[in-house]
């Protein structure tokens, strides 16, 4: 997984750098989970997710343009290498799926800016 930017700084409680495992964004409750190979989850919402979105800018613009609709929420599955996303269609709910090849060249570079703003 070395193209993966996915270590972020450790929490005062941790003695060593936590893996980032998952992330999670609802973007229609505002909401964002992130989750670390320890088990820890931490909710991301208000000041600091505005701040996440702000930093993961390039590669949520990356998935808009995968959508054929509004974008509702996307899962990254850092080392799964694979994304799903849903967005709005005229008809309901629409779904995608980038993963292994296309995760490693489109995907994975653009989530190295998700360490700066989860440290």
């Amino acid at each position: 997984m070395g193209a993966v930017a996915n270590r972020v700084a450790p929490a005062s409680r941790y003695d060593r750098e936590l893996l980032l495992v998952s992330f999670k964004l609802r973007v229609m409750h505002h909401h964002a989970r992130v989750l670390f190979d320890d088990g820890h989850v931490a909710d991301v919402e208000g000041h600091e997710l505005v701040r996440l979105l702000s930093v993961a800018g390039p590669l949520l613009d990356y998935v808009r343009t995968q959508c054929d609709g509004p974008l509702r929420a996307l899962s990254i599955m850092l080392r799964g290498r694979v994304l799903r996303a849903t967005y709005d269609t005229d008809d309901g709910v629409g779904v995608i799926r980038i993963d292994e090849e296309q995760f490693d060249r489109d995907v994975a570079p653009l989530c190295a800016a998700l360490e700066s703003a989860l440290s």
